[in-house]
């Protein structure tokens, strides 16, 4: 029993990794709707790499409208995975959002 399970997990494991890669290689050619089509199934499964990759993508504006809402909701996620790449750029974000806001006000 321990056997099928542990092979079941490295199934899964490979066939997120290749659909993960997938997703990158169409990130890389800048086929962006691809790739968040590739990346999204991955993300909602609680994928790392795939959440900061659309987080990413929705900051930037990469086959989406720019939008820094979503884009913190796909960083907050990976970050409460304890994501140290996640948290630093989830901070960014927020100083970003302070010094916006900041510069509003003296208008």
């Amino acid at each position: 029993m321990k056997l099928i399970a542990i092979f079941l997990l490295i199934t899964l494991s490979s066939i997120v990794n290749a659909n993960f890669d997938d997703a990158y290689g169409h990130l890389k050619q800048k086929e962006y709707i691809k790739a968040l089509n590739k990346f999204k199934p991955l993300a909602e499964q609680g994928h790392v790499p795939s959440q900061m990759n659309l987080g990413w993508m929705h900051h930037k504006g990469l086959g989406v409208e720019q939008n820094y809402k979503t884009a913190i909701k796909w960083y907050e996620m990976a970050a409460n995975q304890d994501n140290e790449d996640a948290q630093h750029t989830l901070g960014n974000c927020t100083e970003m959002e302070k010094v916006k806001k900041m510069l509003l006000l003296k208008t």
